[in-house]
């Protein structure tokens, strides 16, 4: 892009044919610390910059300004106010104008300085229309002084006209341009006096994207430039996710929670969020599992700019085990009134731990002694997650073993005087595993206890316990006759 002046009116510098002396009054420097390089530029040929002293090189530099950069035309170098006319005050001295701070880099202007051109009051140095900002002379015999009184640049007053790049402002998808971007030089009025018809204004909000700008100045003599350049503004602000922690629980009998959506709310300067990408892992929707799983989301919007978010998704286990609880029938060890039981058939499922992973206790213990009789167990199964169950059941153990009796055979006389005996008392000994002899019922034919007449008797006893379990016994009585009469007294057989 490019601005060019149109000239209609001299300005207070020199005119040299169109071309305007830009040199009076910028920035200069020079290799001497004691000459001042500010003489050659001061608009006074009777002040002169002087470096007279033995130095293997000398030079003298000017910056024209930072923006624009100038197209050159020429350079002149003003020696008046010599004593000696033959003097080589300037011999050897070159002449370059660029835009690199390297000045041995900038093109070279002219014609090296000879023998002839050292008697000269003006030298002056063709640029062949070369666009610099710096300006440089540079003379390496050390045994010369270099010498000038006033340095004059000539150049028209074209220069380059840049597109403009900036960036959105914090929160909103426009720049604001200030009407300075464009920083113009007058070299008669100054830049407060140039008059400036942009389109679209540049004092207002230029939006994302690319806008073509095209500018009309005027100064006051009626000099005037156009200028067609672009404004770019670039979306450098990242979006913003809000992206806050998750809780879930378990699906009924899995042990997984399924998303598909998540409470993630992701602003932009620019895009709206349906515009903005988002990349996370592992993925949004899907099977979370029981516990806690960390999720990394990027999002990015359409200019590239990206933003993370880290989050942390938990989902609970909230359902207790399901334990198989049945009753347990056993019967009893034999002689003993109780079975030993060291493992039960319990059977407990959960849906998110092994059976091994599941605590249980069990009032009373499940392995041990159990009397005959019915147990009341109650056991609480416990999860990984705190979820506990409780179950219920009982424990039988049957007495399926009889009583033992001892049944002897009995021998005894009858009573003096009588035929038979009167038998009150018979030396039976029964036991039984539970209960104790007087627990256990006993039926004998004949009865046990009345009289028995001389000859025998075949007894049988059935002898029952509480748990409907019998025995039979079997005996004889046996009564010897002593021609006796019958007689109600009692004898006792032990």
């Amino acid at each position: 892009m490019k601005i060019t002046f149109w000239i209609q009116a001299e300005a207070n510098g020199k005119k040299l044919d169109g071309f305007t002396n830009i040199a009076t009054g910028k920035t200069t420097w020079t290799s001497s610390s004691t000459a001042l390089s500010e003489a050659a530029v001061d608009g006074d040929v009777n002040t002169c910059f002087l470096i007279d002293d033995v130095q293997p090189s000398k030079w003298w530099r000017i910056d024209l300004g930072n923006y624009p950069s100038y197209r050159i035309y020429e350079v002149k170098l003003i020696n008046t106010n010599r004593t000696d006319k033959s003097s080589l005050m300037t011999y050897n001295a070159t002449v370059r104008a660029g835009n690199s701070l390297e000045f041995g880099e900038n093109p070279v202007c002219g014609d090296q300085v000879s023998l002839n051109d050292t008697s000269q009051d003006e030298l002056v140095f063709p640029c062949i229309l070369t666009f610099a900002r710096y300006i440089s002379i540079e003379q390496e015999q050390e045994v010369y002084p270099l010498r000038f009184c006033e340095v004059e640049v000539y150049a028209d007053l074209e220069f380059l006209c840049e597109d403009i790049i900036n960036t959105t402002e914090p929160g909103v998808n426009f720049a604001s341009l200030a009407s300075r971007v464009i920083n113009m030089t007058d070299f008669v009025n100054g830049e407060s006096q140039i008059n400036a018809e942009c389109t679209p204004k540049l004092n207002g909000k230029f939006y994302v994207g690319k806008t073509d700008v095209s500018c009309v100045f005027n100064d006051t003599a009626g000099n005037g430039a156009t200028c067609d350049f672009e404004v770019t503004v670039v979306d450098v602000e990242p979006p913003t996710p809000t992206c806050d922690n998750v809780a879930r629980i378990t699906l009924p009998g899995v042990n997984y929670a399924y998303i598909d959506s998540f409470p993630i709310i992701v602003t932009d300067n620019v895009d709206k969020n349906n515009l903005i990408s988002r990349e996370c892992t592992p993925t949004l929707h899907g099977t979370f599992y029981a516990g806690t799983t960390v999720v990394r989301c990027m999002f990015k919007d359409r200019s590239g700019n990206n933003a993370i978010c880290v989050f942390v998704f938990t989902v609970t286990d909230v359902e207790p085990p399901t334990p198989t609880c049945d009753n347990v029938a056993r019967i009893t060890l034999p002689g003993v009134n109780y079975a030993y039981i060291d493992s039960f058939p319990i059977i407990v499922t959960d849906n998110v731990d092994e059976d091994n992973l599941i605590s249980r206790e069990c009032t009373p213990t499940l392995h041990g002694t159990f009397y005959a009789e019915t147990t009341d167990v109650t056991c609480i199964f416990e999860d990984q997650s705190g979820n506990d169950a409780t179950c219920e059941f009982v424990v039988t153990v049957a007495d399926v073993e009889p009583p033992t009796p001892t049944c002897d055979n009995v021998t005894t006389i009858t009573l003096p005087g009588i035929n038979c005996v009167y038998i009150v008392l018979f030396p039976i000994v029964v036991t039984d595993n539970v209960d104790e002899d007087n627990l256990i019922s006993r039926e004998c034919t004949p009865t046990l206890h009345g009289t028995f007449y001389a000859g025998t008797t075949d007894v049988r006893c059935v002898f029952k316990d509480r748990s409907g379990n019998n025995a039979i016994c079997v005996f004889v009585v046996t009564v010897t006759d002593v021609h006796c009469q019958v007689s109600q007294q009692k004898v006792h057989i032990r």
